[in-house]
């Protein structure tokens, strides 16, 4: 009698601890510190790009393209921190908060902290209890990765899309200006109507395509300048329209959906790229347009292409 009531008792405490493990949320939380070989502008904007989080960021060693679909963010610029939450699936929630600690022109320390909520999965949840070295070394692993994600990139760095090719050798009628930084958009567009105007119309090889790059003098004035392809026939043409010949040579491109006066960030960006790559810009960057596009809307259905010509220091 008496066993068969401690084999109740035992049965009904085993019952109880499985209702409890079950029914009760079981979470561990775990902090890492690293230091990262970029800027705080890099740092942040990588975090930013949640579509490519399932590059770096991953789970029990398999990434999880889904999670990128049910990631919410909470971005604080101005106190360098970013809090994430990310529901992998109906079991399993990660809170985490990321803060940039220390930064300055070539590294970023930050400090990263992670709770894994388990909700019903038992098994998982006796696994977060008595083997959390499991669950934390997953936790270092994305840490890691997400550093190396942004010490060697690939084509995706700082939340942008970079692709390489190879332009074709071209002749180009370039016209240049000084204007007033305000008006540097209405200029472009005012130069290129001159030229498209003053060259031969047989000799414009695409009339809704055309470049331009801008350089700031000081503070209130710009140095403007615009191509617009030709064919080889045409040899010279009248000033102030000059004529110039270029090689054959390898840029990379971006796509970036602002204004022409917004991209400052994005082409520091650019040029971090290009040194993790251990490559150099060989000109000024190029901007291309459409002319039925007003530079002043550009956005995600019209972006600004960005040509960078460079040049390999290996």
């Amino acid at each position: 009698m008496q066993l068969k009531r401690t084999l109740v008792v035992i049965i009904a405490c085993f019952s109880i601890a499985v209702f409890c493990i079950y029914t009760i949320p079981v979470h561990r939380s775990y902090l890492a510190e690293i230091e990262i070989n970029a800027d705080n502008l890099i740092t942040y904007r990588t975090l930013l790009d949640t579509s490519n989080w399932n590059r770096w960021y991953n789970h029990n060693n398999q990434m999880d393209g889904a999670a990128q679909h049910s990631i919410s963010i909470t971005p604080d610029q101005q106190k360098k921190q970013f809090e994430y939450v990310l529901h992998e699936n109906e079991n399993e929630t990660r809170e985490g908060g990321i803060q940039i600690i220390k930064s300055n022109k070539w590294n970023s320390k930050i400090k990263w902290t992670e709770k894994l909520v388990i909700e019903k999965d038992i098994q998982q949840k006796i696994k977060l209890l008595f083997s959390q070295e499991e669950f934390r070394g997953a936790f270092l692993q994305n840490v890691i990765q997400f550093k190396n994600h942004i010490e060697h990139p690939d084509n995706i760095f700082g939340g942008i899309t970079f692709e390489r090719r190879d332009i074709p050798a071209k002749r180009l009628v370039i016209l240049s200006d000084t204007v007033a930084i305000s008006d540097i958009e209405a200029k472009a567009n005012e130069l290129y109507q001159f030229i498209i105007h003053a060259v031969p119309q047989k000799d414009i090889i695409q009339k809704d395509i055309y470049i331009s790059q801008h350089e700031i003098l000081d503070d209130s004035l710009a140095y403007v300048r615009v191509g617009v392809s030709v064919t080889d026939d045409l040899l010279s043409v009248k000033a102030p329209l000059d004529v110039r010949d270029t090689e054959e040579h390898p840029a990379i491109v971006m796509r970036i959906a602002k204004g022409y006066t917004e991209i400052n960030e994005d082409i520091s960006i650019m040029y971090e790229w290009l040194k993790k790559n251990d490559a150099r810009p060989s000109t000024g960057f190029w901007i291309e347009h459409s002319p039925s596009v007003a530079i002043a809307q550009n956005n995600v259905k019209h972006p600004l292409t960005i040509i960078q010509e460079f040049y390999s220091i290996k």
